[in-house]
C-alpha cells in the first residue's frame, strides 16, 4: 500500500510540474539581453505614445529578425547601418516602465504573438516606406512588397 502511495504522489507530481512549465514556458527570444534591447527601443521610437504604437514598434523589429532580408538577432536587426540609431546612442536610452513592460509581453510570446501581423511589416517611420499597413500616433507603419 505503501508503495504505492509514493507511486502515485511521484506521478502527480510529474503531472503539475510539466503542467506548469508548459504554462509557464517563455519563447527562446525571452532574454535578459533582447528585454533591454528592445524596451529601448520602442521608448525610444514610441516610448510616449500609445501602447498600440509600442506594440506596433516591437512587432516590426521581431518581423525584420523573421525576415531573410534582415539579420536574425535583435542586436543585428537594431545596430545596422542607417536603420536605428547607434549602440552607444542605444545604450544611454532609459526605458519607461510602459515600453518594458511591452517589451517582455512581446518577448514572451515570440513569433507566435506576432502572427497576427504580416510577415512583410518590416517598416515604420514618421514618412511612408511602402505600401501603409496602419499609422498610429503619426507614425507609418509599411509593409515590404517585392
Amino acid at each position: 500500500m505503501k508503495k504505492i502511495f509514493v507511486t502515485v504522489i511521484l506521478v502527480l507530481s510529474l503531472i503539475l510540474s510539466y503542467n506548469t512549465k508548459q504554462c509557464y514556458a517563455k519563447s527562446k527570444l525571452y532574454t535578459n539581453d533582447n528585454i533591454k534591447l528592445l524596451s529601448k527601443i520602442i521608448h525610444h521610437e514610441a516610448g510616449n505614445v500609445r501602447q498600440k504604437t509600442r506594440k506596433l514598434v516591437g512587432v516590426v523589429v521581431l518581423k525584420r529578425m523573421k525576415s531573410p532580408l534582415f539579420p536574425n538577432t535583435m542586436r543585428e536587426v537594431l545596430f545596422q547601418p542607417r536603420q536605428y540609431m547607434s549602440e552607444y546612442s542605444l545604450m544611454q536610452v532609459t526605458p519607461n516602465k510602459k515600453s518594458i513592460k511591452t517589451a517582455k509581453n512581446l518577448l514572451k510570446k515570440g513569433y507566435k504573438g506576432i502572427k497576427k501581423y504580416p510577415d512583410n511589416l518590416l517598416f515604420h517611420s514618421n514618412f511612408v516606406q511602402g505600401e501603409i499597413y496602419t499609422v498610429s500616433d503619426g507614425v507609418y507603419f509599411c509593409l515590404h512588397n517585392a
